[in-house]
C-alpha cells in the first residue's frame, strides 16, 4: 500500500458547490478503488493525503498532476510501503479551513479533537500524519483568532 501527501493551488477559486461536487465524485471513485484519505482546502490551497493500493494511488497522482485545475502540484511525502492506513474509515475526509461549518456536509471536520481521533492511533507518529497535524494546528489557531475577533463583547469584557 502507498500513502502520498501533496499540496497544490487551485487555478481558480473553488466555490462551496465546486468542492462538494469534487468530494462526491472523489468519494465514489475512491470507494471503487479502495482509496482513503483526507482533503484540506483553504483560499485556493489544497493539501491532501491519499492512501491505498500502490497502482491506484500512482494513477490518481498522475491524474491530479495533469489536472488543469491544479497549479504548483508538489509531493510532500511519498511512502510506497505502508502497512496500515491513517484514515481507514474515510473514502475522503474533508476539512474546509475557511469555516463552511454551517453547511455541515458529511465528513466535514470542524475541530482538532475530531481530526486527531480520525487518524489511526497506531499511525499517529507517521510522517504523513505529522504533516497533516501541523497544517491543522496552524490553521486551527488562525480560525480561533478570527472567532475571537468577531465574538460580541460581553458585559464581563467591558
Amino acid at each position: 500500500m502507498r500513502r502520498v501527501v501533496y499540496a497544490s493551488f487551485a487555478a481558480q477559486p473553488f466555490s462551496v458547490s465546486d468542492i462538494l461536487g469534487l468530494l462526491t465524485h472523489a468519494r465514489a471513485a475512491n470507494l471503487r478503488r479502495d482509496v482513503t484519505g483526507a482533503l484540506f482546502y483553504q483560499d485556493r490551497f489544497f493539501l491532501q493525503c491519499i492512501e491505498g493500493p500502490s497502482v491506484e494511488v500512482a494513477h490518481l497522482m498522475e491524474r491530479i498532476a495533469r489536472d488543469h485545475r491544479h497549479l504548483g502540484f508538489t509531493i510532500l511525502s511519498d511512502q510506497p510501503l505502508v502497512t496500515r492506513r491513517l484514515f481507514s474509515s474515510w473514502s475522503m475526509g474533508f476539512f474546509h479551513m475557511s469555516a463552511v461549518e454551517a453547511l455541515a456536509p458529511e465528513g466535514l471536520i470542524a475541530n482538532g479533537t475530531a481530526f486527531e481521533t480520525a487518524i489511526d492511533p497506531d499511525q499517529a507518529m507517521d510522517p504523513a500524519a505529522h504533516i497533516l497535524k501541523q497544517y491543522w494546528q496552524a490553521n486551527a489557531r488562525k480560525l480561533d483568532l478570527l472567532a475571537s475577533k468577531s465574538a460580541p463583547i460581553s458585559s464581563t469584557q467591558v
